[in-house]
């Protein structure tokens, strides 16, 4: 083989090594249901009313929406640690509409609301009380 053919190759092998260190790995760029969901991450509350009272101003609230259907709302005041719950969402593509099932006194109450320009509004009557909550993407 000659000097010019292990020149070419080395040079061929080099511009590869680099190209390939060089971009994001797979890993980096996360699943393909995350790139495609753009939806997908976390949001901070910003108004949070249960029966006309203001609770955000003993809370802090934020909600995340995973890749993996799973909704999780985090909340921590200031007497009290972090807590957390998860509950699976469907999103229903061609409404734009996102369900989720929660406890209502002694059953369940299917919720629905829309992903809106990185807005999620939420206005409910559980257990007889009018809930509303505004999120807005992080």
């Amino acid at each position: 083989m000659g000097m010019g053919k292990i020149k070419l190759r080395c040079a061929a092998a080099l511009v590869a090594a680099t190209a390939l260190f060089s971009t994001p790995s797979v890993l980096q760029l996360g699943t393909l249901r995350e790139f495609s969901a753009p939806y997908v991450g976390e949001y901070r509350c910003e108004t949070l009313r249960i029966g006309g009272i203001d609770l955000l101003k003993d809370f802090d609230v934020r909600l995340e929406l995973s890749g993996e259907g799973m909704m999780t709302i985090v909340w921590k005041n200031l007497f009290a640690k972090e807590q957390s719950v998860s509950v699976p969402y469907a999103l229903d593509e061609k409404s734009g509409l996102v369900t989720v099932t929660v406890p209502d006194g002694k059953g369940e109450k299917k919720i629905r609301f829309s992903l809106d320009s990185g807005e999620i509004v939420i206005s409910e009557n559980l257990s007889g009380k009018a809930f509303f909550a505004k999120f807005t993407r992080k």
